[in-house]
């Protein structure tokens, strides 16, 4: 039997792939110790058949009826969801790896500094002649709108074809192997270290997710923000503000952000939004 693995950018899929080859039961095993990289990703590690790479123009038909279990990798980018490789893998089982808009903030990130290799600066650019500054509410505000107005916001969504798997709930342990059980797919011992590791070694993409969740989804409780300094991590608070809210933080009325969730409850109470 084979597994398709299908993912966006970031090394999601790569990890799914670890996950099934060291873990899954009667799934072929790598003959390589395996770690993550220094930037979190997990690319090492083989696939029992070559990466189907972007679409391309020669790839065979393959079909596996064997009672080992094998996976292959399949990355079309993130901007081409086609179902084309479904016709080399005709009895393959499709993994697919979707985000919401709430995680398509991680992605944001990984798509930039795993996939394009760059800093988000590069990629995320203030314009100097719309915005004559380089204060850091300017590139908070290109990193939010950035966030907010991006047409891969909404892609990587649900496939009635496949069986899907959110990165939401890649990042509770409880919900992740549960995942799989609905997968039908046994893994053989616990994953949870090599999940913890993921967790770890993909802090700097993860991390920002897990504060700015826990500020937008807390605003009741009080709690100092003076300690959030990361422009990125900022912008995504502002997003999910917007996303929960419905409410745009005025970028120049906050430029300074805030102080405290008591200063976001304000702004929203101030403007007849119900917290």
């Amino acid at each position: 039997m084979i597994y398709a693995i299908w993912y966006p950018s970031g090394g999601f899929g790569h990890f799914i792939n670890a996950l099934l080859l060291l873990k899954g039961k009667n799934f072929e095993r790598p003959k390589t110790e395996f770690k993550f990289s220094d930037n979190g990703d997990s690319h090492s590690l083989f696939s029992s058949f070559p990466k189907y790479l972007h679409n391309p123009k020669e790839y065979p038909i393959i079909t596996d009826n064997t009672e080992i279990k094998k996976t292959v990798l399949i990355d079309t980018g993130i901007n081409n969801e086609s179902k084309n490789f479904f016709q080399c893998f005709p009895n393959a089982t499709v993994i697919k790896i979707c985000y919401d808009d709430w995680t398509w903030s991680i992605v944001a990130k990984t798509m930039i500094e795993k996939a394009m290799h760059q800093p988000l600066d590069n990629i995320i650019t203030v314009d100097k002649i719309l915005w004559q500054s380089d204060d850091h509410w300017c590139q908070r505000e290109k990193y939010y709108l950035y966030l907010k107005d991006h047409k891969f916001r909404s892609s990587w969504r649900e496939d009635n074809d496949s069986k899907n798997i959110f990165i939401n709930e890649l990042l509770n342990f409880e919900s992740f192997t549960n995942k799989f059980l609905e997968f039908d797919i046994e893994l053989e011992v616990s994953a949870l270290d090599l999940w913890k590791s993921w967790i770890i070694a993909n802090s700097n993409y993860l991390n920002p997710f897990f504060v700015a969740s826990d500020i937008v989804n807390n605003l009741t409780k009080t709690q100092s923000l003076s300690h959030i300094n990361d422009l990125w991590t900022q912008a995504i608070v502002n997003y999910f503000i917007w996303l929960k809210y419905k409410f745009e933080v005025p970028a120049w009325d906050y430029k300074d952000w805030f102080s405290s969730t008591e200063d976001i409850s304000t702004m929203l109470t101030n403007n007849g939004v119900t917290v």
